[in-house]
């Protein structure tokens, strides 16, 4: 596909990169194959492939600005852009069974009846676009032991509205997220690099975002409530050859918190209803590592 990029330094240290591009992503074997569904005749649903799907396409763009003001110290900042052409998600629609090349009677059914089909389908797409902020700094001009210490921050902000079809009668599309990508999302990491001990604690964050759509079923996207997860190692060089390893994972017992949006009477409103949660609780890890 047509891509340009180029690179430029107009001062010393200073990158300024651009690219633009047309991509495409293929759909995967899976959801074009026919033959892989299933078919329920108690609850009159179809699931099955759907051979005549197009590719995902879309035109990118990307910005970036870095600078290194020092050999250890970097700032850089990214706006991107994504005009997605097409998109493919899951669909529920009504057919009756002539429609699809089946005889009702090989079925069970008296007459030619309409089933659920569910397939995947392709849909006009959407907008993303946002920028990401990322920050690497030892902190050398700090007295004593705290010279040692640095920190790595990362930040990302995206703004994506993609159109689904909800309705297994929908003619028109409804306006959501993408699936799976969070709006806001940073990670900071602050760390201790000794000649014999060092260490990190880092801090990881995401908004809620939706994880997947289930058209047609009064319920349709499901999402994942926001997070903050801290985990830390510990490292201690015993001697040339062996060194002991101390770690913790999720410090805070993060939970795992999902919801189902469902459209209830209330104002005809979407209402976030729990669909799982639960709690994997801390880890830790001991370990040692001899090098020869």
């Amino acid at each position: 596909m047509p891509s340009f990029n180029v690179m430029i330094e107009p001062i010393e240290n200073l990158y300024l990169r651009f690219a633009a591009a047309k991509t495409m992503a293929r759909p995967t074997l899976l959801s074009m194959t026919p033959g892989g569904g299933s078919i329920s005749t108690t609850n009159k649903t179809i699931t099955t492939g759907n051979p005549y799907l197009e590719p995902t396409r879309a035109n990118t763009m990307d910005v970036s600005i870095e600078w290194y003001p020092d050999r250890d110290t970097l700032v850089t900042l990214g706006i991107f852009q994504k005009e997605l052409k097409s998109y493919i998600q899951s669909r529920a629609q009504y057919f009756k069974l002539s429609d699809l090349g089946y005889n009702y009677a090989e079925l069970g059914e008296t007459s030619d009846v309409a089933y659920l089909v569910t397939t995947p389908v392709n849909t006009p797409g959407g907008d993303l676009k946002g920028y990401e902020l990322n920050l690497q700094k030892p902190f050398t001009f700090l007295p004593g032991f705290l010279g040692r210490t640095g920190g790595i921050l990362n930040y990302t902000h995206v703004e994506s509205r993609i159109q689904y079809y909800t309705s297994p009668t929908a003619t028109t599309t409804t306006e959501a997220d993408l699936l799976g990508l969070s709006p806001n999302a940073w990670n900071a990491t602050l760390y201790y690099e000794g000649e014999a001990f060092s260490g990190r604690v880092a801090a990881s964050y995401r908004d809620g975002y939706l994880s997947q759509l289930a058209p047609g079923s009064s319920a349709d996207f499901w999402g994942k409530h926001e997070t903050l997860n801290i985990d830390a190692q510990l490292t201690w060089k015993i001697n040339s050859h062996l060194t002991a390893v101390l770690e913790g994972i999720n410090l805070t017992n993060e939970p795992d918190d999902r919801y189902i949006a469902y459209n209830t009477a209330q104002g005809n409103t979407a209402q976030d209803l729990l669909y799982d949660y639960g709690t994997s609780g801390r880890q830790y890890y001991f370990g040692l590592r001899y090098k020869y």
